[in-house]
């Protein structure tokens, strides 16, 4: 029953002293094997509720060690106008309604780290960069910290011994995640467009799980002094199954001759 779901869900909780010992000896994960953490992770991500996972992780001082560039996304605030919290409670918030709409774990680990730049972009918003500055190979690079996304969420899924296969799809995400919400502001025939040209880039299934986390994201603002979209995410999303049906005959995967055949 739904009432019985609702309070054991509830009362689940750490003794004190369990809760206590960890936070005291929160140290001792660096001992564990990257095997066993990265298993762990990877288990939660997948059938569970990353969402209390990683508040958790938070209060056992944990975060910090397992996930370093997320936990210091933790009171660093956003632009008021387009974020009622800061960026660490904006990814939980993403996170969360991630889960209601997409299961594949390595799209959730990338809502997870999708943000991660905010950290250092902001800090360089604060230094009043010059227009003459924002030319400079390095500074330009610094300044549109989109950049350094993914090399952030690279190290640490590196250090959590993810395979090169995972890791390369989690940045893939980070990379493009920024693209079905900048399609918003294009004229119908340009966003038609850009749109056949994301598909050809990313292919239907990372672009299906793109649309999810753009979809999240924006539900992830609660600002009410600026409209989700999401609508028209959704528009975007079944345009793009209506684009790959008429227009696509078939994908990689698709094929019948493989490495092995040739």
């Amino acid at each position: 029953p739904h009432e019985a779901i609702q309070h054991h869900t509830a009362s689940f909780d750490f003794s004190a002293e369990t809760r206590h010992s960890m936070k005291k000896n929160y140290y001792l994960v660096s001992y564990i094997a990257k095997e066993r953490i990265k298993d762990e992770i990877t288990k939660i991500f997948k059938k569970w509720n990353p969402f209390g996972y990683i508040a958790l992780l938070q209060e056992l001082n944990l975060l910090k060690i397992l996930f370093p560039a997320f936990a210091a996304t933790y009171n660093v605030p956003q632009p008021v106008r387009y974020h009622a919290f800061d960026v660490y409670a904006h990814t939980l918030l993403t996170l969360h309604k991630l889960c209601l709409i997409n299961t594949d774990y390595l799209v959730r680990l990338a809502m997870l780290y999708h943000d991660v730049g905010k950290t250092d972009q902001y800090y360089y918003f604060s230094q009043h960069i010059t227009k003459e500055e924002k030319k400079l190979p390095i500074t330009h690079q610094m300044y549109h910290a989109q950049a350094l996304w993914p090399e952030l969420a690279q190290k640490d899924f590196r250090a959590l011994w993810f395979s090169n296969n995972e890791i390369e799809t989690i940045c893939r995400y980070i990379k493009y995640h920024h693209r079905p919400g900048e399609l918003l502001d294009a004229t119908p025939e340009i966003r038609t467009k850009k749109l056949r040209q994301l598909l050809s880039e990313v292919g239907p299934d990372m672009l299906y799980n793109l649309m999810d986390i753009a979809i999240a994201d924006r539900h992830g603002q609660y600002n009410p002094l600026q409209p989700a979209a999401v609508a028209q995410l959704e528009h975007m999303k079944q345009q793009v199954q209506t684009m790959y049906a008429e227009e696509w005959r078939f994908i990689l995967k698709d094929l019948a001759v493989n490495g092995d055949t040739l």
